[in-house]
């Protein structure tokens, strides 16, 4: 049987008598991810030096590797002919173990409750050989005693008085620990080599305990130290048992021995059978425990390394340091498992991996959690002073408190990613219906291509979301009213494209039919009706063209109103196609058309009122002077229309109507740039101070957040008007600043 694994050094003895932990072959074994997390239960070796306690130990791990059935039929005593493999061992009467081994790979069995528990062997040097000092001795027996949950004492051929007074130091520690949390150990198993009265106790557990309750008696004429001393022992340990071994045989004596079973003697391997059984069996397997809790594997780690640094002190250990130590370390070891516990489950719930959630519920969470962890770190049975372990969970209450805001930071972040997923979300749904056209829908059309777009990014901002049922979602109806606010954009961008289409569609026509005036020979008047009639048709069929959606509706605002004004226009037509003047006409419609602001650039751009009209007078004054047949380059156009003049007056109606159609078209247009403004004041006031959970420090910090943010809101506001040229009266900057206003001291 080949046993997985080999023993490793864990703690050695330097020649100047120090001790020294190697952290990075113990943390393999105890910190795998496999155990860590197991309650462990340690069973160790120790006693006199070439005592057999690497041979014993060798066999455990024989019935460790064996399937149950092996364990159960005594089958994992192995082949006759097979040799002892797992510790380093040998005969003789040279020491062959020093410091502390453990077997480096741990052994999982369910015991009888269901639990798993993580089974360790721990091979220890031998006392009292000629190189080891007292101190030495007593620190390996100590270190072994205090990690191991089972302590094998092994001692030949009988109990001496001697190896109970060994015992000393751990019955003192006991009883400090008894004060506290009850018994320190739990299994203490002297066992009895080469016992040689079997017809006086039998050989096994039932002659080894009615042998030990005779040492352990206590009589009167005892001194009082033996006496305590005999009390102490059955009150520090939960079990303390003995065994009886048989020698295994004269084979063991030849030089040449390898532990094969053929040459050692049945007592002795009946005797294997029922020790190893009656440690490991899932019944009798005993947990390492302190203050009454199962230790697991990366607690054992933190005692080990405890228990060292005590160890190699310049001080010879005392109970009261041991328990110091221990105190300590299972104080530290709770206050990490309470942090532990609390970082692990606010990271599955709300860490950089899980969903997002409302910021409420961060702080929910984090309350939640923070309680628990103070209930796991309370319902540990802790040493030491009462006053020194609630400073010690004050510390962890206070550390803890001052993560809440790191969570709810990442919460955040989270969120802005989500909703800035779901306008990515909406404006791509948008570009979907638009495919890159310019957008110019029905306005029922709109509404409709909003609402599924709305729902597309609601879909997209909940994808990595979780809320309870029912729950009110704040950063939904946030992103909800960002859209909202996108498709106030949107609609007046759609008015804005709607008009600009209109009034391109109303030159086209009126460009045309002013051609038609000028034909030779004259248009009857039921001829140029005729060209008008075909003229509209075609203008309404552009109109449809222009449009990224068929339109389904009976009723069309924006299709009524250019019908409207083709209308009036063929009414101003009608007149000049009567007048003497119709190429002066067609000129001065032409100089007004290259002079206005053209409807490209008012997509691109919005102008205050005023310097729209101040184009709109510059344009119609060269028109004018066109008519007038004046080449007089006049930039102060003092010249008026003169309305007596029924071709001026004419002319002066025709400008009019496209000023207030452009002027239609510029107001629409400085509403969507507010209202973009707006949304980048509101997202960088929304950025700078934090949202809902911002803690702002003085009203000062809030205004100066809220100046910054006015900043970005001006710049895009102006990033829209093709002059940045500042007025002294500005209705749309007013109602700009005045929102931005509301919003900072609203928030």
């Amino acid at each position: 049987m080949t046993e997985l694994g080999h023993g490793v050094q864990v703690v050695t003895v330097d020649d100047d008598h120090s001790y020294q932990l190697n952290e990075v072959e113990l943390e393999k074994i105890l910190m795998s991810e496999k155990i860590k997390e197991l309650p462990v239960a340690v069973v160790s070796v120790a006693g006199a030096y070439r005592g057999g306690k690497s041979f014993l130990l060798n066999f455990f791990l024989r019935y460790l590797s064996s399937p149950p059935s092996a364990r159960q039929d005594g089958s994992w005593l192995g082949e006759e002919s097979e040799p002892l493999t797992g510790f380093s061992w040998r005969g003789g009467s040279e020491r062959n173990t020093t410091g502390i081994l453990m077997w480096s790979e741990p052994f999982v069995i369910r015991i009888s409750s269901g639990e798993k528990v993580a089974v360790l062997l721990m091979d220890t040097q031998g006392t009292f050989d000629s190189t080891s000092t007292v101190r030495d001795c007593s620190t390996i027996f100590a270190l072994s005693t205090l990690l191991s949950s089972t302590q094998i004492y092994n001692l030949k051929d009988n109990i001496k008085e001697d190896d109970l007074q060994n015992l000393q130091l751990f019955t003192d520690y006991g009883a400090l620990m008894k004060n506290q949390t009850g018994k320190a150990f739990q299994v203490l198993e002297f066992l009895i080599r080469d016992w040689q009265n079997p017809w006086e106790y039998q050989y096994g557990h039932v002659g080894g305990d009615s042998y030990l309750e005779n040492k352990l008696k206590i009589a009167k004429k005892q001194p009082r130290e033996l006496q305590e001393l005999r009390t102490h022992i059955r009150g520090s340990f939960d079990k303390v048992t003995c065994f009886l071994m048989p020698h295994p045989g004269l084979g063991v004596t030849n030089p040449s021995f390898k532990g094969k079973i053929s040459e050692i003697g049945l007592d002795f391997r009946n005797a294997l059978k029922e020790l190893a059984s009656s440690i490991f069996s899932s019944e009798t397997l005993s947990m390492k425990l302190l203050g009454g809790q199962p230790v697991k594997s990366r607690e054992l780690y933190s005692y080990f390394k405890s228990y060292m640094s005590i160890f190699n002190s310049d001080t010879i250990p005392t109970p009261t340091t041991i328990f110091k130590a221990t105190s300590e370390a299972g104080l530290l070891m709770a206050f990490n498992e309470a942090r532990g516990q609390f970082e692990k489950n606010m990271g599955l719930a709300c860490g950089l991996e899980a969903p997002s959630m409302p910021a409420v519920e961060v702080i929910d969470l984090h309350q939640r959690e923070l309680a628990a962890a103070r209930a796991t770190f309370n319902a540990k049975k802790l040493l030491g002073d009462r006053e020194v372990i609630e400073t010690k969970l004050e510390e962890l209450n206070t550390e803890l408190n001052n993560r809440r805001r790191e969570f709810i930071e990442i919460n955040a972040s989270k969120t802005m990613k989500a909703i800035l997923k779901g306008i990515a979300a909406y404006e791509g749904a948008i570009a979907t219906v638009t495919q890159g056209r310019q957008l110019c829908v029905h306005a029922n059309d709109l509404k409709n291509i909003h609402k599924d777009a709305v729902e597309v990014a609601l879909k997209a901002f909940g994808e990595n979301r979780k809320i309870k049922q029912g729950q009110k979602d704040t950063d939904k109806d946030k992103l909800a009213g960002d859209l909202e606010s996108k498709y106030t954009v949107l609609r007046l961008t759609n008015i804005q494209n709607n008009d600009s289409i209109i009034v391109e569609i109303k030159t086209e026509y009126f460009l045309y039919m002013v051609t038609q005036c000028n034909k030779e020979p004259k248009l009857s008047n039921e001829a140029f009706e005729e060209e008008h009639k075909k003229a509209l048709a075609r203008a309404l069929d552009e109109f449809n063209s222009r449009r990224i959606l068929p339109n389904v509706y009976t009723g069309d605002p924006f299709k009524y109103k250019l019908e409207q004004g083709i209308l009036l226009q063929f009414s101003q037509l009608q007149q000049i196609n009567v007048s003497n003047n119709k190429g002066s006409f067609q000129l001065a419609l032409m100089v007004y058309n290259e002079s206005i602001l053209t409807l490209s650039e008012m997509r691109k751009h919005c102008l205050h009122p005023d310097d729209l009209k101040s184009d709109h007078e510059n344009a119609m004054c060269q028109a004018l002077l066109t008519y007038r047949n004046n080449t007089t380059n006049n930039d102060t156009c003092s010249i008026g229309f003169n309305e007596s003049n029924k071709d001026e007056a004419l002319l002066h109606s025709i400008f009019k109507n496209r000023y207030e159609a452009m002027a239609d078209i510029n107001a629409t247009a400085n509403e969507a740039a507010k209202e973009t403004a707006f949304q980048a004041y509101k997202k960088k006031y929304d950025d700078l101070s934090d949202h809902w959970y911002w803690a702002f420090q003085s009203w000062d910090t809030a205004k100066k957040y809220h100046n910054e943010a006015l900043a970005v809101g001006l710049e895009a506001f102006y990033g829209k008007r093709r002059d940045r040229n500042y007025h002294d009266s500005d209705s749309y900057l007013s109602d700009l600043t005045s929102r931005c206003e509301k919003y900072y001291l609203d928030s």
